[in-house]
């Protein structure tokens, strides 16, 4: 009898323990980011971005509060869900490393646009790993979800955007690995709780960027003109004329051009002037879309260029008639210039 009264009374113990605890509990789906074939430039930017994919994390709480053992001082609280990135800070704006070298990833939820954040980093400004499912007083700076999104007790789905950034050279690779982990806690009632890690699979490659040469203008009609009114230094109307690139494989970066008169230049290479091949006295003056003449035989600098074609420039340029003799006579004026664009 005595043995049976002390199983009792220790029974009795541990059910008003339980009656003085409410643990909540939540699991979590766990998503794959799951990128396929990626492909970098290989004169590509750090800040690029390769590669985006959306998933979503569902939590299952069992109950709405987290409440801690009875006289523990701990309080009742509204669950909070943690995502948290698990690598290590690659670039300010929130990127964190992979196992790919130059290739960082970057998580942002969506339904409140904040950056998620590892823990102990605090940039960039607004961005979090904590987010309430409903407003509290006590939030500790989590992020709080809209209204209607989370019925608690029962599920929360939070989404995500993850993008793949370039964080420098990139030397291509499989990319795998669990890059976030997910949790739930209530401020001041008790620890946190993980639920799981999402993973990120990629195949990263790096490509050289080609494009194609566009000739617009195989060749430039200059018009007539009268020789007296190329008299005291003056010009014939200029011509415009183009010459670019097109059906890129990435955007081009770093272009220049170069040109070479096939005749004689006239002022030196800064003054963009060449003698014409055909007649004596008269030259061609080419200068580019802001009015500078050309340097010949050199790499300038791209002029203002508009984009008329998919992943490419066009560059655009005048050309113009003048005499450097006052004995030039009627005629035919003609030349030829070799032209080049440089790219990277």
């Amino acid at each position: 009898m005595k043995i049976s009264s002390f199983c009792r009374l220790v029974l009795s113990t541990l059910l008003l323990m339980m009656a003085h605890s409410a643990w909540a509990q939540c699991s979590a789906t766990q998503p794959n980011f799951n990128f396929g074939a990626v492909r970098s430039s290989d004169n590509g930017a750090r800040g690029d971005i390769l590669a985006t994919n959306n998933q979503s994390i569902t939590f299952t709480c069992s109950a709405a509060t987290i409440a801690g053992p009875e006289g523990t001082g701990q309080r009742i609280s509204d669950i909070v869900f943690q995502l948290f990135p698990l690598n290590t800070l690659a670039d300010a704006s929130g990127v964190y490393a992979t196992n790919v070298s130059g290739v960082g990833i970057r998580f942002t939820e969506t339904n409140t646009g904040a950056v998620l954040l590892g823990r102990g980093v605090t940039t960039p400004a607004g961005g979090t790993n904590s987010f309430c499912w409903r407003y509290m007083p006590q939030n500790g700076g989590c992020a709080t979800l809209p209204p209607g999104l989370c019925t608690l007790p029962g599920s929360c789905t939070l989404n995500l955007k993850a993008e793949l950034v370039r964080t420098g050279n990139v030397t291509g690779g499989t990319m795998s690995g669990n890059q976030l982990s997910s949790s739930y806690y209530a401020p001041g009632a008790t620890g946190s709780f993980e639920t799981g890690k999402g993973s990120v699979s990629a195949v990263v490659t790096v490509s050289k960027t080609t494009c194609r040469l566009i000739l617009i203008n195989n060749s430039v009609d200059l018009g007539s003109v009268r020789s007296s009114d190329l008299n005291n230094n003056a010009r014939s109307a200029p011509v415009p004329f183009s010459i670019g690139i097109t059906r890129c494989t990435d955007v081009p970066r770093n272009v220049t051009y170069s040109m070479r008169p096939a005749t004689d230049q006239i002022g030196g290479p800064s003054a963009g002037k060449m003698k014409s091949s055909t007649l004596a006295g008269v030259g061609i003056e080419v200068k580019d879309a802001t009015g500078t003449p050309v340097n010949w035989d050199v790499d300038n600098p791209v002029p203002p260029a508009v984009n008329d074609y998919a992943r490419g420039a066009v560059l655009r340029f005048t050309a113009s008639m003048f005499k450097y003799s006052s004995t030039a006579q009627a005629g035919s004026v003609g030349g030829f210039i070799a032209f080049s664009i440089n790219y990277n």
